[in-house]
């Protein structure tokens, strides 16, 4: 689907660019949000998805670094909305708490390994295994 979070035609032309113009950017972002919106659910050996996602992206993008957290915050305001949305489904709620505790954990451990300060970018990220 043109746009769409899966369209895997999309990220072809963008793979052959050298830099991250602004406007391609945007649309990465907005399809991250959108893909974190919803229910990605879990991978192999029962790990949130969208942690993953949003933490890979997030390093790609450097996105801890002091002056880009515009795009981690718009996480959080996407993760806050849904959990407000479903606070009532138990089942939601443990959803998000999974990949909220993921995403923190990932994020420790990259900053604790690297010895990343506040504005400094973060060094290369572990893999997903413990």
């Amino acid at each position: 689907a043109a746009g769409g979070v899966d369209g895997g035609a999309q990220r072809a032309p963008r793979a052959r660019s050298s830099t991250f113009g602004g406007a391609e950017r945007g649309v990465d972002v907005d399809a991250l949000l959108a893909c974190v919106g919803g229910d990605c659910g879990f991978g192999e050996q029962g790990r949130p998805v969208a942690a993953a996602v949003v933490f890979k992206s997030l390093m790609h993008w450097r996105s801890f670094e002091a002056d880009r957290t515009n795009v981690f915050d718009r996480v959080i305001m996407v993760i806050s909305s849904a959990v407000d949305k479903n606070s009532d489904h138990n089942a939601t709620l443990a959803y998000w708490l999974t990949n909220t505790a993921t995403l923190l954990h990932l994020m420790q451990r990259t900053l604790r390994t690297s010895g990343a300060g506040a504005g400094a970018a973060p060094g290369r990220p572990r893999p997903l295994n413990p």
